[in-house]
């Protein structure tokens, strides 16, 4: 039996929520609010774990930029919010061109504000833009921790892909939008939709989404400068701000298991600011390398206090099922956001395991299965709140906090997952995305079910 213990929390700094209410499209649209997590229990420890390390040749760490004076901060949220509202207005007017002018300026203050972000998405999609609709939308989603908004985000992509023609994407996107917002007609008849009218569609088995493996983006690949090639091409859009902006990908293994160069993580990063970074999956069998999805990504604003910072750990080859080996990655990130404006701070992390194996002709890989997630929103300098500087600001809901821990056990073949602390008003009944792993129910899984085997 292998017992794979949880690493410790550490502190994960998240973005901040966006403001305000959602543009609409019908019955939908995106949710441009993102509300607090309920409780106010703390996250389960702050240590970093014991023999995470940094990725190699990755870029240095980044300075912080200077903390501004509580009457700026508060001046560039009021300009960010009346710039937000003015392009809503103009989007309802369907002149999108100008609200997306008053977005992108919004962007300038706030590179990571979601409620920027996806209302900027939404202009782009309904002026026609879909690659600028999908670029922003999906950067939208990676600063998101509402369950409602995420849901909405998601509902957008898949409108999105629909455009593209591209079905199965919009029903994944539809159905990951349901299991966010559960019972959503519009989404419901949409994805109903598309169901009936694809003949390649399975709904029983696309529905279980506790096995739906990580997306393979090429297989059969001659080298690992052909799989940078490929994840470049299939996924620099969703890592840059403007269109035509170049990433750049070493072909070189990172989390290899000692001296085994056969499999591990290959990085792209993009070349403009905001800096962007993200990480995936590579493994090499006797018909060539096989590139999967990413499964961890690190955004880094350069401004408004947001930071982000990937942590890799050791990878270790293992027994796990009855043929093969099979290579198993720990990941995680360690994300902060400092809402100057408001004297809040929020800190973000989480863990997660991604398990892959081969025989002679494919690979398979799991998507991020996470193991310990905590978010936290307190206030920053209390004495500066006694000192009258934020005495507009009302605080409601803060301090607050939400933590899950798993214990993940390997064993005959099967994920066995025990949640150990759940708090702050999270139900673990089923799947649900979190910064961007998967978070699944107490119970067991079939290994190679997870892998897609």
């Amino acid at each position: 039996m292998r017992r794979l213990l949880p690493m410790s929390l550490t502190l994960l700094f998240a973005c901040k929520p966006g403001d305000g209410d959602a543009a609409k499209d019908g019955a939908d649209g995106v949710a441009a609010r993102d509300a607090k997590p309920e409780g106010d229990t703390k996250p389960a420890g702050d240590a970093k774990p014991e023999g995470d390390a940094k990725p190699e040749g990755d870029a240095k760490p980044q300075a912080q930029p200077a903390k501004p004076k509580p009457d700026e901060a508060r001046d560039l949220r009021r300009k960010l919010l009346t710039l937000l509202n003015e392009g809503r207005a103009l989007t309802k007017q369907e002149k999108y061109e100008p609200a997306m002018a008053k977005y992108r300026e919004a962007l300038a203050i706030d590179a990571s504000d979601v409620a920027v972000l996806g209302e900027l998405g939404w202009a782009a999609y309904r002026s026609g833009d879909l690659e600028l609709a999908h670029r922003t939308t999906v950067g939208a989603l990676k600063f998101v921790r509402e369950d409602k908004q995420r849901g909405m985000l998601l509902y957008n992509l898949g409108r999105i892909e629909e455009d593209r023609n591209n079905a199965a994407g919009a029903i994944v996107h539809y159905r990951d939008s349901l299991a966010a917002r559960p019972g959503n007609a519009t989404v419901q008849a949409r994805l109903d939709a598309l169901v009936a009218a694809s003949a390649t569609a399975q709904p029983a088995a696309l529905a279980d989404d506790e096995y739906r493996p990580l997306e393979t983006l090429a297989a059969q690949l001659p080298d690992l400068a052909a799989a940078c090639k490929v994840v470049v091409e299939a996924r620099c859009e969703d890592y840059t701000m403007e269109e035509g902006e170049p990433c750049s990908c070493e072909p070189t293994l990172i989390a290899a298991p000692g001296a085994d160069q056969s499999w591990g993580l290959l990085s792209i990063h993009s070349e403009g600011m905001p800096s962007q970074a993200a990480w995936f999956p590579v493994v090499q069998t006797d018909k060539g390398w096989t590139a999967f999805a990413e499964v961890l990504y690190e955004y880094n604003p350069g401004a408004f206090g947001v930071f982000e910072d990937v942590v890799i750990g050791a990878s270790t080859i293992e027994p796990l099922l009855a043929k093969g080996s099979q290579l198993v990655m720990h990941v995680g990130k360690d994300r902060m956001d400092r809402d100057m404006g408001l004297n809040e701070i929020e800190m973000e992390n989480y863990r997660a395991t991604v398990v892959c194996a081969r025989d002679e002709n494919r690979a398979y890989c799991t998507r991020a299965l996470v193991e310990t997630y905590s978010y936290r929103r307190e206030i920053e300098f209390p004495e500066e709140e006694a000192s009258g500087e934020f005495e507009d600001i009302d605080h409601e809901g803060v301090p607050t906090s939400s933590v899950l821990e798993a214990a993940f056990e390997l064993v005959e073949g099967a994920l066995v997952i025990k949640w150990t602390s759940v708090e702050g008003g999270y139900d673990r009944t089923g799947p649900h995305v979190v910064v961007p792993g998967w978070v699944l129910a107490a119970g067991r899984y079939p290994l190679e079910k997870l892998l897609g085997l």
